[in-house]
């Protein structure tokens, strides 16, 4: 951890050349950047098998959200707007208790690398709420049934 090089905050930007710049320099580490779930943003979890689902669902098709993978692992992360409605965890959907952390992409541990599969480009930015997001996953159960 010595080794590791920190900026001052002043230095914190958006400008992508740059911080591919600094992500390049000579070293053993894999850039990391990890979200914080809290009031502003929640994530939800869901197995594989319910998020293709999901994805191709009209509602969500006309307005995603943005949603993570990482190759390997049996689900997917859906970032949602809080607050979670009552009864919202089920065995294939588990929301994060604020507070928790979870990568982001670029992120890369050991062979795997987080990548997205609905960027936040590809949503201007737009988030659902969890109510909206739950609708969903209730209509694809209702309609799996």
């Amino acid at each position: 951890m010595d080794d590791v090089k920190l900026r001052p905050l002043q230095e914190a930007t958006t400008d992508v050349t740059l911080v591919r710049q600094w992500w390049n320099t000579d070293g053993d580490s894999s850039p990391a950047i990890l979200g914080v779930t809290g009031p502003s943003f929640g994530v939800v979890s869901v197995r594989v098998s319910l998020t293709e689902s999901i994805m191709s669902h009209r509602w969500f098709s006309t307005r995603p959200t943005p949603v993570l993978s990482m190759p390997g692992m049996p689900i997917a992360l859906f970032i949602v707007r809080p607050p979670f409605p009552a009864g919202f965890d089920r065995d294939e959907v588990r929301h994060f208790s604020d507070g928790s952390l979870f990568p982001l992409p670029p992120t890369t541990a050991a062979d795997m690398t987080v990548t997205w599969l609905v960027s936040p480009w590809q949503t201007s930015g737009a988030l659902l709420t969890a109510d909206e997001f739950a609708e969903i996953v209730t209509g694809v159960e209702t309609t799996a049934a």
